[in-house]
């Protein structure tokens, strides 16, 4: 059997005591302050005195005790708060883990932690006998909680590999969503990217060409050996550096070759002619923002290289300065 048919889908456990009822003190010391509850009492006593008054002045005859009427009625404002308390203090919450991302669950409340908005996963083992398992997201405050003792290390180290693996294939499922929106932008149902099938993907083909040409020309420019890369694998006769560098300038060679295939709405005109040589070609001439500037997109590229590089020389990463748009998640 393989080792991948063994790896949960997901992990469950109900949250130890000493985890949520340590967290629950600490809220219910933010919430229940002695002196804001006496000026809850006080202010709802003023009330109930201000009616009783208005009433008996427009009513004379109606016979009412107040008194044990706001009693009763606080009183049951308490008995409530205390049997909320009491759920939250004897029913433990449930936390789950999946590929859509980690959630904890207590009665019919759900804080959830997409796996969109995780920034890491954190198992602490700093005390064997309690494991913590800490979650930072982008915009949500940090989700923290004890493991339960049933859950073994195995266990955990498939599940982390299942939240963060590389093995579910987000690049290329995105790359496929994106792929096939394009063709129906440009009437296409059936267009699949592949290099080797013509019509359009020669088209970008030869537009990723020319970009793989600028960002050489940058690499070089500044002394950088692009055959040594960081996600690309190193292989015989490619640039894996290049590659890198230029996957964010893949949507600026995208909107040349769309423009032109619009133009061109016939599928059979989608060849590659000394008229698209020249219209693809000339999309590093096209202008867009860079971090407080405007600039050509070949004046882009070199800036990005030359800040990769000083940050390769001076082993400090801020100084790489990739292009992305501004409605991207990777702006700044």
């Amino acid at each position: 059997m393989s080792t991948d048919a063994k790896k949960p889908k997901s992990l469950r456990w109900f949250e130890p005591s000493w985890s949520f009822r340590s967290r629950l003190k600490q809220d219910l010391a933010c919430v229940l302050v002695l002196w804001t509850w006496v000026r809850v009492f006080v202010v709802a006593l003023l009330l109930v005195i201000l009616l009783a008054s208005f009433v008996t002045r427009t009513v004379p005859n109606l016979q009412f005790d107040w008194t044990y009427a706001f009693i009763v009625a606080f009183g049951g404002i308490v008995l409530s708060i205390a049997a909320f308390i009491a759920f939250f203090w004897f029913v433990p919450p449930k936390v789950g883990i999946n590929a859509k991302g980690v959630c904890r669950q207590q009665g019919n409340h759900a804080i959830w932690c997409r796996h969109s908005d995780i920034r890491c996963i954190i198992l602490n083992r700093t005390l064997l006998e309690r494991p913590r398992l800490c979650v930072e997201a982008a915009e949500k405050k940090e989700f923290d909680c004890d493991i339960a003792s049933k859950i073994g290390l195995d266990s955990l180290a498939a599940f982390h590999e299942t939240a963060f693996g590389k093995k579910l294939h987000k690049e290329a499922i995105c790359a496929k969503d994106f792929w096939q929106i394009l063709g129906r932008c440009l009437n296409d149902e059936k267009f699949v990217r592949d290099r080797l099938r013509g019509g359009l993907n020669n088209l970008l083909n030869y537009g990723y060409a020319v970009l793989l040409s600028t960002v050489l020309q940058k690499l070089f420019g500044v002394g950088l050996d692009p055959t040594f890369g960081i996600s690309y694998v190193a292989r015989e006769r490619s640039t894996p550096l290049a590659y890198d560098l230029m996957e964010p300038f893949r949507p600026c060679v995208d909107w040349r070759v769309i423009q032109w295939a619009r133009e061109h709405p016939e599928i059979k005109d989608w060849e590659i002619t000394k008229e698209f040589r020249r219209w693809v070609t000339g999309f590093p001439l096209e202008r867009v923002d860079y971090l407080q500037f405007t600039l050509e997109i070949q004046g882009v590229i070199e800036g990005v290289v030359r800040g990769f590089r000083r940050a390769v020389i001076e082993n400090q990463p801020r100084y790489y300065k990739p292009w992305t748009p501004k409605n991207s998640k990777w702006a700044g």
